[in-house]
């Protein structure tokens, strides 16, 4: 990888081409850009697993993380996936999807 950047460089020096211009202006011209710009980025969360437990044919594991101070937590089980802000058993609000809950964590 290192050799292509050289080698980039090198062309580039070749040719006339001033390439830390051209970096400081894409990077100005990014700064300006909207966040995301229209892409669809999943957000990512970094759970940690802290329960789990089974009985007959079922299962639950649960898991926490942290986004912007606030703790969230994941109720996996046979039945599907929910989450929540704060203690999932006393939540009254339950989301169906990650983006979902950092939209309302968000907001």
């Amino acid at each position: 990888m290192a050799d292509i950047v050289i080698r980039v460089m090198d062309l580039c020096a070749f040719k006339g081409i001033d390439l830390e211009s051209h970096i400081k202006a894409k990077m100005r011209y990014n700064s300006l850009r909207e966040y995301k710009h229209g892409k669809n980025i999943k957000p990512m969360i970094e759970w940690q697993y802290f329960f789990g437990g089974s009985s007959g044919r079922s299962f639950d594991r649960f898991y926490k993380a942290e986004i912007n101070g606030q703790r969230v937590e994941k109720h996996c089980s046979n039945t599907g996936v929910e989450y929540s802000i704060g203690n999932i058993d006393e939540a009254k609000i339950k989301f169906k999807t990650e983006e979902e809950l950092i939209k309302a964590v968000n907001q």
